[in-house]
């Protein structure tokens, strides 16, 4: 990810000034012209905002992320895809956490109708929630422990490879992705698991490049299940490998929707340093970590007459549950393994827009499994939000 100043803010905010002023003009152009190598310039983005209440915490509000993306179609062939998110506000004086980073920035190459060549940066094809990062695609908030440890999202990194789908018969189809790409650093710990390995943009920690790949098999337009792998040697020497299988799943029956996402990872032994330098634990693995989720779509016609639905054509209720565990290291039990129960609502008064309500409930698992209320460190919290894709 980029840190970048003040002067680069001003001037990034003065680019999504320009794209849009282009933009407005090449959709004109684009209306006058049948011609299809003229390029077409699409504008869009997202944006949430969090309302923290973690129970016995000071409450507070969270400007999570905005972004903005831009996708210019050159003609049916090639193709440009950029995303550029503020995280947090943003950066400015005293604020710490807040960034601003690059998602994406590829090219697409279709090749032949089965397959296409990407080049640049990219979201890795692990799972399906490192896929789907826009907040108002989600239908929670949080992330779950799985996609924030386990299959960090958003999992990114430069590189290139080959993407494509294939329908064998009438029913089946069939996508793959297979790339080469940067790599994981070692900073790996059991705490948070792969968070904090994903790499630079800029360079590389060692000569050794990753490979990943995914295959995703759709027997009919109402499932889908997907397989995915990484591996990589993660430490300066080249002398430590990571290994990574990954399994999806999205299930669909009429309103109602199942999915799910587990993962294995086999690592050999990294040192977790302190700020010094100082080995301070082994992270032997295995870990692991899984995620499973059921949402029901509501379509009550009462909304269209209150003043939440008035005006609108489809407003939507949904409901969700999740529940989800990681485990850094598969080898000791302590603080850092967890468990995670969600449960909440979101209203649409569009697609595009979503209010979300939800109640997070976390468990140390080595206070379960000791049955010791004393191990219990992690607390439970409410969490509200707004979320706007465009």
């Amino acid at each position: 990810m980029f840190f970048i100043g003040k002067k680069m803010i001003k001037k990034f905010l003065l680019s999504i000034l320009l794209v849009n002023f282009f933009s407005s003009n090449s959709f004109a152009e684009e209306k006058k012209s049948t011609d299809a190598d003229k390029p077409n310039i699409i504008l869009g983005g997202f944006f949430d905002t969090e309302y923290n209440f973690p129970l016995g915490k000071d409450i507070f509000f969270d400007q999570r992320r905005i972004g903005v993306k831009l996708k210019g179609n050159f003609n049916k062939r090639l193709s440009f895809n950029t995303q550029v998110e503020l995280e947090h506000g943003g950066l400015w004086d005293g604020n710490k956490d807040g960034e601003i980073k690059v998602n994406k920035a590829f090219l697409d190459f279709k090749l032949f109708d089965w397959l296409g060549f990407r080049s640049g940066v990219f979201l890795l094809p692990l799972g399906n929630t490192n896929l789907l990062y826009d907040p108002s695609k989600r239908e929670t908030t949080s992330l779950s422990l799985f996609s924030r440890y386990m299959v960090p999202a958003a999992w990114i990194e430069p590189g290139l490879g080959f993407f494509g789908e294939v329908s064998p018969t009438n029913t089946w189809k069939i996508k793959y992705d297979f790339y080469v790409t940067q790599g994981l650093t070692d900073d790996i710990d059991d705490e948070e698991g792969l968070k904090d390995s994903k790499p630079f943009l800029f360079n590389d920690n060692n000569n050794n490049k990753a490979l990943s790949g995914k295959v995703s098999f759709i027997p009919f337009n109402n499932l889908e299940v997907g397989l995915s792998t990484y591996f990589c040697k993660f430490d300066k020497n080249n002398d430590k490998y990571l290994g990574m299988g990954v399994g999806d799943f999205k299930y669909t029956l009429g309103d109602l929707e199942l999915l799910g996402e587990g993962s294995f990872v086999s690592i050999t032994p990294a040192e977790v340093k302190d700020n010094n330098g100082k080995v301070v634990a082994i992270v032997k693995g295995p870990m692991f970590g899984y995620t499973l989720e059921t949402r029901y779509r509501l379509r009550p016609e009462f909304l269209k007459m209150s003043f939440l639905g008035k005006d609108f054509e489809k407003p939507t209720i949904t409901l969700f549950g999740r529940f989800d565990q990681t485990d850094g290291d598969m080898t000791i039990l302590n603080q850092y393994d967890k468990l995670q129960g969600t449960i909440g609502f979101n209203y649409r008064p569009i697609e595009s827009v979503a209010f979300k309500f939800e109640y997070q409930h976390n468990i140390n698992t080595e206070a379960l499994i000791r049955n010791d209320s004393t191990k219990q460190k992690l607390g439970n919290q409410l969490i509200g939000s707004v979320a706007v894709g465009f």
